[in-house]
């Protein structure tokens, strides 16, 4: 091994839940650089950095050679490497979410130090000082004994950038790192990981957007099908690579059939709801009414109760005392419950709630119950009508498949179809096209819009203005719990 490598990969195959999904790569990261991992959804992105930090490793019958020079000496086993190699990602903070870890925001930065989920001894005054530093220095110190049940996706986000970063590892891994984030704290993060660099760590990174590549990328590579198509190094390469356009997402012609017949629209009502999560109020006094066939975007920085709002609409949580809500289909009044199997939902807490070892056809025919998992058997048709929903989308070939052998972004648009798998008559979208490549967010807003065009009411949370439906005409502001204009 050239000592100037930090981890070489040499004809490298990797597979899951059976599936091949990494094949023959041969890499090299050197000191001193640092990479940008470019690729459509499913193209084994993910996969890749979870190579690098160790999480999976070659196939034990000829999968090839992963070595690491990163700990002082030249092994290839990642075993003695925490803290050296730090791995953020959507799959990290689900594990966080789906956990019944009693952990404040504080704990979660400095497992970072062992790198383990919990914490199994007591951290020392400097592994103190510095997590309380990285809390002071990006404006988190508030949320240092909030508990993650509390935080918002974005508040999540960041705690578990700044356990990565506790150590100073010499190599960072960045999947999708600001999913979730909005537009101030997006550049916030994309500023401190050009420092990162700037202070002498490698940093290997996939994003799907462009506008949140870093200063101090050199390096660029594609995956495609689970294969390396290419290596580059010219600067000038930079601002084209990574957003290549993908060949069109298959939507059959037929797909608007897929929807069948819609009930009536639906209102909402509320009035003066305060919402609490774990005794913390995280909405205040909210009153709003949307009248049938209006199509509202919901706005507002991380933390500010857009998803808590969501849910209080789809009946996940109920206002306090004195608090109203209505969800009104003609003269009736909806149960939560009959609310439910009429709304659709994709949202990042439903989809981390969702096992995966469930297979991805049982997750979308979920979407008939309103439930995680089958509560009960589908019908033949309701199977029918799921498998052909994953037809016209292009998912045909992952229906047999965990999710867990899945990426971040073909599992949102596993809960995507799941959403519409029950015909709504409203759908609920907490950030529905996150982790999706440029070529499938513009497939899914169209296709969404075609639905809306067919009388399907939208709320939509995006901290991306181009994501929004171009149905959307109404807008709500929100801060700190409280509805500050619409």
């Amino acid at each position: 091994m050239n000592l100037n490598n930090l981890i070489e990969l040499d004809q490298v195959n990797v597979a899951l839940d059976g599936q091949s999904v990494l094949r023959n790569i041969s890499w090299r990261l050197q000191k001193g650089e640092s990479w940008f991992v470019s690729g459509p959804n499913g193209s084994g992105k993910s996969t890749f950095l979870r190579l690098l930090k160790g999480f999976v490793g070659p196939d034990p019958n000829g999968g090839g050679r992963r070595t690491y020079n990163v700990g002082g000496e030249v092994t290839e086993s990642s075993v003695g490497l925490d803290g050296k190699i730090a791995l953020v990602s959507p799959e990290l903070q689900m594990r966080y979410q789906r956990s019944d870890w009693n952990l404040s925001a504080e704990a979660v930065i400095l497992t970072g130090f062992e790198d383990t989920d919990l914490l199994y001894q007591r951290p020392s005054r400097s592994q103190k000082q510095r997590t309380h530093a990285l809390l002071s220095t990006y404006g988190l110190m508030s949320l240092r004994k909030s508990l993650i049940s509390e935080l918002s996706q974005g508040e999540l986000r960041r705690i578990l950038i700044l356990r990565a970063l506790v150590q100073s590892p010499i190599v960072l891994l960045l999947d999708e790192m600001s999913g979730g984030l909005d537009c101030y704290v997006r550049n916030q993060i994309v500023d401190l990981i050009a420092e990162v660099i700037r202070n002498g760590s490698q940093v290997v990174m996939t994003t799907h957007r462009e506008d949140e590549r870093v200063a101090g990328i050199t390096r660029i590579a594609e995956l495609k099908e689970g294969m390396l198509l290419r290596k580059d190094d010219p600067k000038e390469d930079l601002p084209k690579a990574g957003f290549l356009k993908q060949p069109p997402l298959p939507i059959i012609s037929g797909i608007k059939k897929g929807l069948g017949s819609l009930s009536q629209p639906i209102s909402i009502r509320i009035e003066k709801a305060d919402v609490f999560r774990k005794g913390r109020k995280i909405l205040k006094k909210i009153n709003w009414v949307v009248k049938p066939h209006e199509n509202w975007s919901i706005n507002g920085p991380n933390g500010s109760g857009k998803s808590t709002l969501l849910r209080l609409i789809y009946g996940d949580f109920t206002p306090a005392f004195g608090g109203v809500i209505e969800r009104i289909e003609g003269q009736c009044i909806l149960s939560a419950q009959e609310a439910k199997n009429r709304i659709g939902l994709v949202s990042p807490d439903l989809q981390a709630a969702h096992k995966l070892s469930s297979r991805v056809i049982e997750v979308v025919a979920s979407g008939f119950f309103s439930s995680i998992g089958l509560i009960e058997s589908p019908t033949d048709d309701q199977w029918s009508h799921a498998r052909g929903l994953l037809e016209a989308m292009g998912l045909t070939n992952l229906a047999e498949q965990s999710i867990a052998a899945l990426s971040y972004g073909e599992v949102r648009l596993i809960m995507i179809a799941r959403a519409l798998v029950n015909s709504p008559s409203m759908l609920l979208l907490d950030e529905p096209l996150e982790g999706l490549d440029a070529n499938n967010r513009e497939t899914i807003r169209a296709c969404l819009d075609l639905f809306v065009c067919q009388g399907v009411q939208v709320i939509m949370v995006s901290h991306h203005p181009g994501d929004l439906l171009d149905s959307i005409s109404n807008f709500l502001e929100i801060k700190e719990g409280k509805i500050i204009n619409y």
